[in-house]
């Protein structure tokens, strides 16, 4: 049982990771589009005030709450990735 519950754990702790992941990648594909630098594999401390310069000069109403969205899923991060790394190294003995 218990070596099952470390399992499920491990699975679940690096689906939080993958998830936050493809959030972080799927904001940097909109940033890019909207002509911001972006950079694959640095720059990550620039994509999050790249995403709210870019709220603040948005005027489209339906863009605004797309780009509000990913925002707000950037800011899940800070809670799924850790809680994805606690769920991983928890689990191993």
């Amino acid at each position: 049982m218990e070596n099952t519950l470390a399992q499920v754990s491990v699975y679940f702790g690096t689906l939080l990771i993958l998830v936050s992941n493809v959030i972080w990648y799927r904001t940097k594909i909109t940033l890019k589009k909207k002509g911001y630098d972006v950079g694959w594999i640095n720059k990550h401390f620039d994509d999050y005030p790249n995403l709210l310069k870019a709220i603040g000069i948005e005027s489209s109403p339906s863009e605004l709450k797309r780009l509000t969205f990913h925002k707000n899923l950037m800011l899940a991060i800070w809670v799924l990735y850790p809680l994805g790394i606690l769920l991983i190294f928890s689990s191993s003995k």
